[in-house]
């Protein structure tokens, strides 16, 4: 009850307080009575849990398994029904919280099962193992952005159509922050040839960017026009 207390009068100052990855609310202090995650825990057999890939392996390799990796998958769903989510969504390595732990709680506790929506694990800076901070393999957008600004980071996130995959690394980030900057300069150089600078989006590049938001298409016919331009300043 104190915890709760001193955890409320925080969050009554405006700070939002999270419990090893899960958002503290009014409607949650269940977490923090062992009787009711004991409850919570009798909606699973240990054979649910053991159809999990990672933990049938660890079994099978007679490697220890900790109770407390349970439990994560316990309050990992009664997170999600916690926050009266309807969709919730994650990596195939997150399967048996999302769709198993989180929608059976659900049920248990008279609610409506939300979606799961999984997706494929996305690889790690090393392009083999996932990608995980942990691992020290993952990209932290605020990190990036001490590299690069803000607009030379979608400049290069262009340079793939939504549809495909973008191989990253940070050689290719650096190359194209320089070719925006390129641009840039061309369009300062020209302002202070021809003065003031008005925008037209062409034909072309509105076709492009309504065909299937072909982003790198239009990206590269604003590379070519600045090939015309700097032709055309080094003309005078």
């Amino acid at each position: 009850d104190l915890l709760i207390e001193r955890i409320s009068a925080l969050k009554q100052q405006g700070y939002t307080i999270v419990l090893d990855d899960f958002l503290f609310g009014d409607n949650i202090d269940v977490l923090v009575h062992l009787a009711d995650i004991i409850k919570l825990g009798s909606n699973f057999t240990i054979q649910q849990f053991l159809t999990r890939e990672a933990f049938r392996k660890r079994w099978d390799a007679d490697d220890p398994l900790y109770l407390h990796e349970f439990f994560y998958a316990i309050m990992q769903g009664y997170d999600a029904f916690a926050l009266n989510t309807d969709v919730q969504v994650g990596g195939t390595d997150q399967l048996f919280n999302i769709v198993t732990a989180g929608r059976k709680i659900m049920t248990a506790m008279n609610a409506k099962p939300n979606i799961g929506v999984i997706m494929s694990i996305l690889p790690g800076t090393d392009g083999v193992v996932k990608m995980s901070k942990s691992l020290g393999n993952s990209l932290l957008v605020h990190e990036v952005l001490k590299r690069v600004r803000g607009i030379e980071l979608r400049w290069y996130l262009g340079s793939a159509h939504y549809r495909s995959m973008l191989e990253f690394s940070f050689e290719a980030l650096d190359e194209s922050a320089v070719a925006f900057r390129r641009i840039e300069s061309f369009l300062k150089r020209a302002q202070e040839t021809v003065g003031e600078i008005s925008s037209v989006i062409s034909d072309d590049f509105a076709a492009l960017m309504n065909d299937d938001l072909a982003v790198p298409q239009a990206l590269a016919l604003i590379s070519e026009w600045l090939r015309t331009g700097n032709t055309a300043l080094a003309a005078g």
